[in-house]
């Protein structure tokens, strides 16, 4: 029956929603605090992966934490990283700093309940310690490039799947 036919379709599609609703956006900032504008253009609804190029301020950082369901965000090379705290999005699975980093901050990965894996993928100069905190399910964090200097252990307590740690 027709009845029988709509529910087997349903079952087969209701699956595929929400991958389906996921949306990748690669925003090349022409200058510091363009971020916004390209968001409004492209449309921020439905974004839940971004990689952006270019130079970042912190007009560029409240756009980002304007993006309501990110899961993966790539940032390109920055003096101090962009720290997931400040953002306060809940929904972010996974970062990557892709270009080299000169200072992260203690507490930088402060209450980040959703947070996976952190890749930093290019050089980091220095890392203040106690980068992590209330992270209970990251998993991996990778330094890809070299690690010159920490102040202090990186993790503090409330990481309990941590599985790996590559320097």
């Amino acid at each position: 029956s027709i009845m029988k036919l709509i529910l087997v379709l349903a079952a087969m599609l209701i699956p595929l929603l929400p991958q389906a609703m996921e949306r990748h956006l690669d925003a090349q900032l022409p200058h510091p605090g363009s971020l916004d504008s390209i968001l409004t253009t492209a449309g921020r609804e439905g974004v839940t992966s971004l990689t952006i190029t270019g130079s970042m301020n912190s007009d560029d950082a409240q756009a980002i934490a304007s993006i309501a369901n990110l899961r993966s965000l790539t940032l390109p090379a920055m003096t101090i990283a962009l720290s997931p705290s400040q953002l306060q999005l809940d929904s972010l699975c996974h970062i990557t700093y892709a270009g080299p980093v000169d200072l992260v901050g203690a507490h930088s990965f402060t209450n980040c309940p959703s947070l996976e894996t952190v890749t930093f993928g290019s050089l980091v100069g220095h890392i203040d310690g106690y980068m992590f905190f209330n992270c209970p399910k990251l998993r991996s964090v990778t330094f890809a490039g070299p690690l010159i200097d920490t102040g202090g252990e990186l993790f503090m307590s409330g990481c309990p799947e941590v599985e790996t740690v590559n320097v």
